[in-house]
């Protein structure tokens, strides 16, 4: 139920103005947290025990009403809370960015093997213009050797077909090559992305540590950092996935 109750809180739900009305007030009673709040008193009463399991608050009986009061160490509570927060969202981090850092290194051994494609590629090119001059000065001998006419149409029929084939698979390569480009395109801006939300998220930890004050804001913007950054790094997974599969079918 504390887990639950704390949650609640991070959240801002109606247990964060409770806490509001009680550190306005210094004391207040369970009845008037409920009246400001249009809450059943059971449910307030069930929230203020919770709360003073946590040491967020304390409750006092007076002549069968029960009171609320703020700690002398809430600060300190404060403080916990925030310290957690920046402690998992620092894990968070340094994991998406170690994830990065990895596919990244993939990609680049990758690279290094699309480029030794590009040089075969190069030389299969070179290859089907050999080829072609090759056909020419057959076809010019057709005139003058008209005893082998019917071994030089073999060849000649031989090597279209090869050149033919080499034509296909550079035309296939080269769409292939294409697609990877875009695809490795996609991949750099999805990690441009999270690069300027960690550096967002560094800076709003470095505030909420200069700013103390103003932490509840600042949580929920870092949560909301936090979050946006995950579903990035669903993304730059999933391009990656796809980066992969365009270069297994090279």
């Amino acid at each position: 139920m504390a887990k639950e109750i704390l949650e609640e809180i991070k959240k801002g739900s109606d247990i964060d103005k409770f806490l509001e009305i009680v550190s306005t007030k210094g004391k207040v009673s369970i009845k008037e947290v409920s009246n400001a709040l249009s809450l059943p008193i059971e449910v307030v009463e069930k929230w203020a025990k919770a709360l003073e399991g946590e040491g967020l608050v304390n409750l006092e009986y007076s002549f069968g009403r029960i009171y609320v009061t703020l700690p002398h160490d809430v600060e300190e509570k404060s403080k916990e809370v925030t310290q957690k927060l920046y402690d998992d969202s620092e894990k968070t981090i340094k994991e998406i960015e170690y994830n990065v850092q990895e596919k990244e290194k993939v990609l680049k051994k990758e690279i290094e093997i699309l480029k030794e494609l590009e040089n075969v590629l190069e030389r299969d090119l070179k290859k089907r213009e050999e080829m072609e001059d090759l056909l020419k000065r057959i076809r010019e001998k057709e005139k003058e050797i008209l005893e082998v006419f019917n071994k030089i149409k073999e060849e000649e029929a031989e090597l279209e077909k090869d050149l033919k084939n080499v034509t296909d698979i550079i035309d296939k390569r080269m769409k292939k090559l294409e697609s990877l480009e875009n695809a490795f395109k996609e991949f750099e801006m999805e990690k441009e992305k999270i690069i300027k939300e960690i550096k967002i998220i560094k800076a709003i930890e470095k505030d909420i540590r200069k700013h103390p004050a103003k932490i509840e804001e600042k949580v929920k913007e870092l949560e909301k950092r936090l979050e946006k950054i995950r579903k990035s790094n669903k993304e730059i997974n999933k391009k990656y996935f796809i980066l992969r599969e365009l270069f297994s079918k090279i």
